[in-house]
């Protein structure tokens, strides 16, 4: 049973990019607060210094793994929130996102201009999601 619902309401504007919807309603479920997710491998090194792309790719790999270890899926993600160096990047990662949420992503929010304390990193994610 899918528990959240897609909300792209007539009399709004279109979503822009297909990976995100304006807003998502959790039907029943519980709700997964991830802290932020860094462009991090396993052993806690940075991965793609220099590369947006990259560092999405595995920012959403270390959600995937957080949700799944919770019981969900990417499925389940209802709202996304990305913080980025440079807004240039923008368009570098939107293709990686599209990936993971092909159609009726999540609710999203992108924020460009930050500085982070890890010389290198780009990029990072954090999420809301429905888990069962």
């Amino acid at each position: 049973m899918n528990r959240r619902r897609v909300i792209n309401p007539a009399g709004h504007y279109p979503p822009i990019r297909s990976y995100y919807s304006q807003a998502i309603r959790v039907e029943h479920g519980a709700l997964l607060f991830t802290s932020a997710e860094a462009p991090f491998d396993v052993d806690g090194g940075l991965v793609g210094e220099g590369d947006a792309a990259v560092q999405m790719r595995q920012c959403l790999e270390n959600l995937a793994i957080t949700v799944e270890a919770a019981g969900g899926s990417m499925d389940d993600v209802i709202s996304m929130d990305v913080l980025l160096v440079d807004v240039d990047d923008f368009e570098r990662i939107a293709p990686v996102r599209e990936e993971y949420f092909p159609s009726d992503g999540p609710a999203a929010f992108l924020a460009a201009g930050l500085v982070f304390p890890i010389p290198g990193m780009l990029l990072e994610i954090r999420a809301v999601v429905a888990v069962p």
